[in-house]
């Protein structure tokens, strides 16, 4: 039987994802998870982390066991000293965390997929955002259908 200690380390590991940004101690600004309180506020953790080292040091020898968010905000802050370069570490917190808000009609990818077996095929678009995944492909074809063509578009029925 697992003790107490052990059932509340893993309780805590799998509440830590949601909780450094609903504790708004980390926030996406412009792209990019900023810190959101302290010294440095409002500045990108990827150039604190590794710009100011004497903050790092401060923040890692806190006693991050009090505070799940606080140990959570340590873990990003080693991420980002690790991190190849800052896009590298962008990504990593959007996959941690979930990506950056957007709009999502604005990063639309759009691919064509094939179905069906040797003696017949159909092939349908399928429209999806390029940061977060979802699927566009019902508001990309209403706006399809609804669309009046121009003077210019030869062949349009």
């Amino acid at each position: 039987m697992l003790d107490l200690a052990v059932l509340t380390l893993i309780a805590t590991l799998l509440c830590l994802q949601s909780t450094i940004l609903d504790a708004k101690l980390l926030v996406w600004e412009d792209g990019r998870p900023t810190i959101a309180f302290g010294p440095h506020y409002g500045k990108s953790m990827y150039e604190v982390a590794n710009n100011e080292l004497g903050y790092v040091n401060k923040m890692l020898a806190s006693s991050s066991g009090d505070s799940a968010h606080l140990a959570e905000f340590n873990i990003c802050l080693g991420l980002a000293i690790l991190a190849e370069d800052e896009d590298c570490f962008n990504a990593t917190i959007s996959k941690r965390y979930g990506p950056a808000p957007h709009e999502c009609d604005e990063h639309v990818e759009i691919s064509l997929e094939v179905d069906g077996c040797r003696d017949y095929q159909e092939a349908h678009f399928v429209a999806s955002c390029g940061i977060c995944a979802a699927d566009l492909s019902e508001s990309i074809q209403e706006w399809a259908d609804d669309r009046e063509p121009d003077s210019e578009d030869e062949g349009w029925y």
